[in-house]
C-alpha cells in the first residue's frame, strides 16, 4: 500500500537527519557517494512506482475536510497503546470496559493498536539502564517516538471518552505534504512504531543475557521466556480452538473460485466478513467496493464501483429509471468492471439465481448471466455480451 512505502520514505529522511546531524551535518566524499547510488535507484526503481500508486490514491481520494475528518475516526487514542487487546482469548472481556471502535463509536479503542506489556517493560529497561549507549539508541527512540505520535488524531486523543483540541504533526504533515492526502488513516504507520519498539527491547533482552552470562548463567531461558510472554499477549484465539474457514463464513464458492484460471478479479458484495478472509483462499484481486470498508464509506464519493455495489444491494430504485438513464450507468459500470478485470461479482444474500426480470436485465446489460455456484449466487462475467446496455 502507497501509506506504507511513505512512510519507509519518512524512516529514511529520518535515519538521513540523524546520521548527518551526528557528523555535525558534514558529508564525506563516501557518504555523498553512498547517497547518490541510493538516490539513483530509488529516482530509476521505486519513484515511478510511487508515483503512479500516487495518483491512483489521490484520485480516489475526497477533499481534505473529509479526509481529515476519516483521519479524526480512525486514529489511535494515547490510553489504546497501553490498554490490553480486548481480542485476547484470556483476558479481553475484562477490558472490555474500556472500549473498543464499533461502528463509529468509542472512537481511538482499537485493540491493533495495543502495545504488548513485555515490550513496552523492556523498551523501558533500554532507556534506562542504557543511558551510557545513547549513540546506539538514538535512531530507534526517535523513530518510535515519531511515529507513535504520527498515530494519533490529527487532534490530541487521550481516551475514547475525552479529546482535546491539541494539534499534531499528522495535521501538519498533511497540509504539507500532498501525498499524504493519499493516506487512508493514521494508524498505518503502527507496523513501523512497534518495529522501532522492537528493536529497543532488543537491545534491552542483550543487555539482560549480558549480565546472566557475567553471573555464570547461558541466558537461554531468559530469552525463551520473553518471547513466550510476547507471543502469548499477542494471541486473539486459543491454537487449539483454530477453526476451519466455513466455520468463519467463507462460503466453500472461493475455493471454486480458485481454479478458474481466467477470472482475474472479483467483486463480493456478499459477506463483509469473510471478504479478506477468502482472498487468499481464492487468490484473486479483490475489487474494493467502499460500501463493506468503514473509513471508504465515509469518504462519499460515488465512484462507477461505489454506484454499482449500491445497485445490486438494491436494485429497486434503479430500475425505475428511465431506459435512458439507467442505460447511461450501466455503460460506466461496464467500463469500470473491465478496467478492474472483474470475473465474478458474488451478490448480497437475497439474490437468488432465477432472479427477477430486473436483475436478470442487470446482470446481462453488464456482459454476463447470473450463475448459481457453491451456494452463491454471481453474476459470471466471463460471457460476452452481444448486445448494449439497454
Amino acid at each position: 500500500m502507497v501509506e506504507y512505502a511513505l512512510y519507509l520514505v519518512l524512516f529514511s529522511l529520518l535515519w538521513l537527519l540523524w546520521t548527518l546531524g551526528r557528523q555535525g551535518f558534514r558529508i564525506s566524499s563516501a557518504r555523498r557517494k553512498q547517497l547518490l547510488i541510493a538516490g539513483t535507484f530509488f529516482t530509476l526503481l521505486a519513484l515511478p512506482l510511487l508515483h503512479q500508486q500516487l495518483l491512483v490514491a489521490r484520485a480516489e481520494s475526497t477533499s481534505v475536510g473529509d479526509k481529515l475528518s476519516d483521519a479524526e475516526q480512525w486514529s489511535a487514542a494515547v490510553v489504546s497503546f497501553v490498554t490490553p487487546s480486548r481480542a485476547h482469548p484470556l483476558y479481553g472481556e475484562l477490558w472490555r470496559f474500556a472500549g473498543e471502535f464499533e461502528d463509529g463509536r468509542t472512537l481511538g479503542m482499537r485493540s491493533e493498536t495495543a502495545i504488548p506489556w513485555t515490550g513496552l517493560f523492556l523498551c523501558a529497561i533500554a532507556l534506562m539502564t542504557l543511558r551510557d549507549r545513547r549513540s546506539e539508541l538514538g535512531l530507534w527512540r526517535l523513530g518510535a517516538g515519531v511515529f507513535l505520535v504520527l498515530c494519533l488524531d490529527p487532534l490530541l486523543r487521550l481516551s475514547g471518552e475525552t479529546a482535546t483540541s491539541i494539534p499534531l504533526p499528522y495535521r501538519l504533515l498533511y497540509e504539507l505534504l500532498p501525498a499524504m492526502q493519499a493516506v487512508k488513516e493514521p494508524t498505518r504507520v503502527f507496523p513501523l512504531a512497534l518495529l522501532m519498539m522492537s528493536v529497543l527491547a532488543a537491545f534491552a533482552v542483550r543487555e539482560l543475557v549480558t549480565r546472566e552470562r557475567r553471573a555464570g548463567r547461558s541466558g537461554t531461558l531468559l530469552v525463551a521466556v520473553v518471547g513466550a510472554l510476547i507471543t502469548f499477549e499477542c494471541m486473539t484465539a486459543w491454537p487449539w480452538r483454530a477453526t476451519r474457514h466455513e466455520r468463519v463464513g467463507v462460503p466453500p464458492y472461493y475455493e471454486q473460485l480458485a481454479h478458474m484460471d481466467e477470472v482475474v478479479a472479483v467483486m463480493d458484495l456478499a459477506h463483509a466478513d469473510a471478504t479478506l478472509m477468502a482472498q487468499p483462499l481464492h487468490g484473486k484481486q479483490s475489487v474494493e467496493w467502499q460500501g463493506f470498508i468503514p473509513r471508504a464509506r465515509a469518504a462519499r464519493r460515488r465512484t462507477p464501483i461505489f454506484e454499482l455495489g449500491e445497485v445490486l444491494k438494491d436494485p429497486g430504485p434503479f430500475l425505475t429509471l428511465a431506459p435512458q438513464e439507467r442505460r447511461r450507468h450501466l455503460l460506466r459500470y461496464r467500463a469500470a468492471l473491465d478496467h478492474a478485470q472483474v470475473g465474478h461479482i458474488v451478490l448480497p444474500v437475497g439474490w437468488s439465481s432465477s432472479g427477477t426480470d430486473g436483475h436478470r436485465g442487470i446482470a446481462a446489460a453488464l456482459g454476463g448471466r447470473l450463475a448459481q455456484l457453491g451456494g452463491m449466487t454471481t453474476i459470471d462475467l466471463r460471457t460476452v455480451p452481444t448486445t448494449s446496455p439497454r
